[in-house]
């Protein structure tokens, strides 16, 4: 997982702190006045399946303009061209080939075996930023040959496309997402998957699912006068699991954990009544939302409807008293749900002493515990930016993902991006290992950013608690209907530099250790690291060296080690 990556605020607190539709499309009174542009507050896009309010708010938004905003890319002298509006469409094309050591191709414990790798790799962008429509697309298919081991060779992909159109103006929008990309089964191994994880992108002996994620979802506005903003708003979505393991045996055991875990296409269907407070209100902003979101999958359903008010109240330019109520049903034919819908309330404050300061407390309950929720921003300089979030939720995987494609953004150099972290997004990615059962989760999380002209550094942590409520799941160890939970305890840090004009190097580090209880015990610790080199031969030309290393313990075969060294050129038309 782009661990990233996600997800995100609690409708009942969140839908009291969001500002109104004219509020996000227009900057802010004292913007001219900001020393810097900070990030905006929007929450991550892990949870907020049908919860309401801020959560989910910009699955439907025409034009997000939220996102990551984050300073200029490195301008190498003389090898770009002057600063242009940019054309209404753009097709970019890109080829690059590879060669890899492995040093352990099969992911195993000892012992190893090692093979050299050939990878080509063909990749599309398209770029569409015109009155009526905007969005893009990248997408990549690459295929590996293996020296020794031809059972090992196939193809990757990896994509995404965000696209918004307006199709009568101001009133009706249509938004469509679609994402590619391989994602590991079983995080920890504890399923008897081979290979939890790799150094590199490559293709995989065992453990490896290709997942599918696609989303349309057409939306009416109506602007009543000064007083209010309304919305309703359609969604369909559908996530699909296709088997990528490559080793015969890898991939006989990753079928039959796919299998226990009812692993087919969920398909979603959901609406959204939305009625917020217009530029009438400036010290007290209201918001109405009505959710509701049907789940199919093979072996079960699920269906979850909130209706969320909330308001928020400024009591003076920097603090707002924060108040939201609502009523929860959440409903499955796996298994009993009843005691975590029903009402539920929160409240809290809105502080922001500066343009550089935003932090939105509240605590209540819901989902049959408390519940509170903290998200919070804070600019330590022009190019360094703090922020912290933490939330809860009742969801499934099909959700998670839905939901966290439609929150993809777009910084200002077209990269796709998580709006909480500013990471590359993943949209399909998770701190645990895939399911189709129904669970609740936290995630806290902590991002440092810092951005230059030279150097850019990123440090992230993550605390993600999930609890199984019912369906299946094979996450834990074995299949079990409700009671599992897992820990996910990790953190992340990367650093980027340019020696010279053309010359860039690239470090990142990580670890993560997962944590088993109730119906499987355990740890497992996950560490990756990496070092590159990237030379700049001339604006369309690029070459690579890099060295990485990934450990994963225990397993139930014992600890598993590769290292990966790689050397590649790209060409881009």
């Amino acid at each position: 997982m782009r661990l990233t990556k996600a997800a995100v605020i609690s409708a009942m607190m969140m839908a009291t702190a969001q500002p109104t539709w004219a509020q996000q499309t227009a900057p802010p009174p004292e913007a001219a006045q900001r020393p810097y542009a900070p990030l905006p507050l929007a929450p991550q896009p892990l949870l907020n399946g049908g919860m309401g309010g801020y959560g989910s708010a910009a699955m439907f938004s025409p034009f997000p303009k939220g996102g990551a905003v984050l300073p200029p890319s490195f301008e190498v002298p003389g090898l770009k061209p002057a600063t242009e509006a940019p054309p209404p469409f753009a097709l970019t094309l890109g080829i690059d080939g590879n060669e890899k050591y492995s040093s352990n191709v099969f992911a195993t414990s000892a012992p190893a075996k090692s093979d050299f790798i050939t990878a080509t790799n063909a990749s599309v962008a398209v770029d569409a930023d015109t009155r009526k429509i905007k969005g893009g697309l990248k997408y990549g298919l690459g295929y590996d040959k293996y020296a020794r081991f031809g059972e090992m060779d196939g193809f990757r992909q990896n994509g995404i496309g965000v696209f918004d159109a307006e199709i009568i103006d101001q009133r009706l929008f249509l938004g469509a997402r679609a994402a590619v990309s391989e994602q590991s089964i079983s995080q920890t191994g504890h399923t008897g998957q081979i290979g939890p994880t790799t150094a590199a992108s490559r293709t995989s002996a065992g453990n490896v699912v290709r997942v599918y994620t696609e989303s349309i979802a057409p939306s009416f506005q109506h602007r009543f006068g000064t007083v209010a903003l309304g919305q309703i708003a359609y969604h369909h979505d559908e996530t699909r699991y296709e088997n990528a393991s490559r080793a015969p045996a890898a991939a006989a055991s990753t079928a039959s954990t796919m299998a226990a875990a009812n692993l087919n296409q969920s398909t979603t269907d959901g609406g959204r009544i939305e009625l917020r407070s217009g530029e009438s209100f400036s010290r007290l902003l209201w918001d109405y939302t009505g959710d509701a979101d049907h789940e199919e999958t093979k072996s079960r359903t699920y269906d979850q409807v909130s209706h969320t008010l909330g308001a928020e109240y400024r009591l003076t330019g920097d603090f707002g008293i924060l108040g939201a109520a609502g009523n929860d049903y959440v409903h499955s034919n796996a298994v009993d749900l009843k005691k975590y819908g029903g009402g539920f309330y929160t409240g809290g404050f809105h502080w922001t002493p500066s343009p550089i300061t935003d932090l939105r407390v509240g605590v209540g309950r819901r989902y049959d515990r408390t519940n509170w929720i903290v998200l919070g921003a804070h600019w330590l300089g022009p190019r360094t930016v703090f922020r912290f979030s933490t939330d809860s939720g009742v969801t499934t995987d099909a959700l998670n993902f839905e939901k966290a494609l439609n929150a993809v953004r777009r910084d200002n150099t077209g990269a796709f991006v998580d709006p909480f972290s500013g990471f590359e997004a993943d949209p399909s990615t998770s701190p645990f290992s895939r399911s189709s059962s129904i669970y609740w989760q936290r995630n806290t999380d902590f991002v440092l950013r810092h951005d230059e002209v030279r150097d850019s550094f990123a440090l992230s942590a993550r605390i993600a608690e999930q609890r199984i409520l019912g369906g299946t799941a094979a996450n834990l160890g074995s299949t079990t209907t409700s009671g599992g939970s897992a820990t996910v305890i990790g953190a992340y840090v990367s650093w980027k530099h340019h020696f010279t004009p053309v010359i860039s190097g690239t470090a990142m580090a990580s670890q993560y250790d997962t944590l088993l209880s109730d119906s499987a015990q355990g740890r497992t610790t996950q560490r990756k690291g990496s070092l590159g080199l990237n030379y700049n031969m001339n604006p369309t030309l690029l070459g690579t060296l890099g060295y990485s290393v990934s450990t994963t313990s225990p397993t139930p075969t014992g600890s598993i080690r590769e290292d990966m060294i790689v050397v590649g050129i790209k060409k881009t038309f």
